[in-house]
C-alpha cells in the first residue's frame, strides 16, 4: 500500500477532486486534466465536438496527401507490345 505525503481535496457542486502526491508535485500531467468531469455538460460536449472536428480535419489532410501520391503512381503509363500467334 502506498503512503502519500500530500493530499488535497477540492469540493465542487458536481463532485470533488482528490489529488495525491509524493513530495512537492501534485498531479503534474499534460495528458490528465483533473476536474474535467466537473465541467457543465454543454462545455464538455462542445470540447469533445471540437476535438473530433480537429481530428477528422487532420485525417482528411493526410488522406489527401496519400491520394495525390496514388494518383502520381497510377497516372504513369508504359507501352507494352504483346505479340499474337502470327507475330
Amino acid at each position: 500500500m502506498k503512503t502519500y505525503n500530500r493530499m488535497e481535496i477540492n469540493t465542487y457542486p458536481r463532485g470533488r477532486i482528490v489529488m495525491y502526491g509524493n513530495g512537492d508535485a501534485i498531479c503534474n500531467s499534460s495528458f490528465i486534466i483533473p476536474g474535467t468531469s466537473l465541467l457543465p455538460v454543454g462545455v464538455l460536449a462542445f470540447a469533445y465536438f471540437m476535438s473530433l472536428v480537429y481530428l477528422f480535419l487532420g485525417i482528411s489532410i493526410i488522406a489527401e496527401v496519400f491520394m495525390a501520391g496514388i494518383e502520381v503512381v497510377t497516372s504513369q503509363t508504359t507501352k507494352v507490345e504483346v505479340k499474337d500467334r502470327n507475330g
